[in-house]
């Protein structure tokens, strides 16, 4: 045995090299390690073998070292391919959740791209709703949010509908202002729509001021007459025409500009009108309609005095016969219709009244089916005059 020190020849029962010195027992103790570390144990008796053995010394079971050193190598390299296959998902996975993002990322720029293509659309539903909302409970909010759907799309109906139904509540106890809402609907629908409702308002504003502002109410009328010309706003412009005569009556009456209004035939007619009304010579003359009378009642009211409407019975009464007569005695008018058939009335001054005429006699019986057709026309026409 040589030391590994010095190379010099040594014995086992020597402790320390005669040429080094060296610890000859550690020396032999380390070989033996390495010696130890060299063995490997036989798969069928367990004892240690070395590599150069081809048969075990114990049994005799042949020895296959290097089959068992390739299990140990196959053995070492799985958890490397794992760990390989490990990373290899990571990177797929990590592959799919950026396919992923970059699929979201392409669906939000699509949908953000299209919400913008379209937002006009959208604020213009979203306005015309909440115009929607208001229209019967709040009219100024309702066209407040109309007007902003109208400026984003301006064939927008919203506003026309909202004015008109505002002016159709208005149109009894004010048409002026009726009449102002109505052309605010004509100015966004640019229709012919409310034509006809708009000449029913500048006809109701006409009868307000028949009395205190003829001029207007005669201007009122003819604008009605443009828009939706009917046969009895002929009496009705004659009337306001004698109205305003008293004031100025050598004044001449000129209708020449309603050539453009009218059409030849209801031109022609009402020039036949003032013609008859006769208005430059005798303003008592002024008649707007041919009477109907009724002969088989004439005998009824022979007796002329004390009545407001002598004839109410027998004649369709015109506006000619309510022009300039206020309220109160409107109303006494068109009661009289039924007084003269008894009617008792409920109303104490109405009552006292009638109770001073000579000819009313208070009948416990009254029916309104006594009434003929002319009475319960002229009953209506003063009611609507009112």
């Amino acid at each position: 045995m040589k030391c590994s020190n010095c190379g010099g020849i040594i014995s086992s029962d020597m402790k320390f090299c005669i040429s080094c010195g060296a610890d000859v027992i550690k020396q032999m103790e380390e070989e033996e390690t390495q010696f130890l570390d060299q063995l490997t144990k036989c798969n069928t008796c367990g004892i240690n073998v070395t590599e150069e053995m081809k048969f075990c010394i114990n049994c005799g079971a042949t020895l296959n070292q290097s089959n068992e050193k390739e299990e140990e190598s196959i053995k070492i390299e799985q958890p490397i391919k794992k760990n390989k296959v490990k990373k290899e998902k990571k990177s797929v996975n990590k592959s799919g959740i950026n396919k992923t993002k970059i699929v979201l990322l392409v669906l939000v720029l699509v949908i953000l791209s299209t919400a913008f293509i379209f937002r006009k659309n959208m604020l213009y539903y979203g306005y015309e709703k909440m115009a929607i909302k208001y229209e019967n409970s709040d009219f100024n909010k309702a066209v407040e949010w109309g007007k902003k759907a109208y400026d984003i799309n301006s064939e927008s109906q919203i506003l026309g509908g909202i004015y008109s139904k505002e002016a159709e509540k208005l149109i009894d106890k004010d048409p002026n202002s009726a009449i102002e809402y109505l052309l605010q609907a004509k100015r966004y629908t640019d229709s012919q729509e409310y034509d006809s409702l708009l000449a029913d308002a500048y006809i109701k504003y006409a009868k307000e001021k028949a009395k205190s502002a003829p001029n207007t109410a005669i201007k009122q009328i003819e604008k009605a007459m443009k828009l939706d010309f009917k046969d009895e706003m002929i009496d009705q412009y004659v009337n306001l025409l004698i109205v305003k005569s008293k004031d100025d009556f050598d004044e001449d009456i000129s209708i020449s500009h309603l050539k453009e209004i009218l059409n030849s035939d209801d031109y022609k007619k009402l020039e036949a009108k003032l013609t008859k009304a006769n208005l430059g010579n005798s303003l008592s003359l002024a008649i707007t309609e041919e009477p109907a009378y009724d002969y088989d009642l004439l005998d009824f009211t022979k007796q002329t005095s004390n009545y407001i409407f002598p004839e109410s019975s027998i004649r369709q009464l015109t506006y000619q016969d309510l022009v300039g007569l206020d309220s109160w005695i409107l109303r006494l008018g068109r009661n009289e219709i039924y007084a003269r058939h008894g009617y008792i009335f409920n109303t104490p001054e109405i009552s006292q009244y009638f109770s001073t005429m000579p000819w009313y006699s208070p009948n416990d019986n009254f029916n309104e089916t006594s009434l003929n057709e002319i009475e319960k026309y002229n009953a209506r026409f003063i009611k609507d005059y009112e």
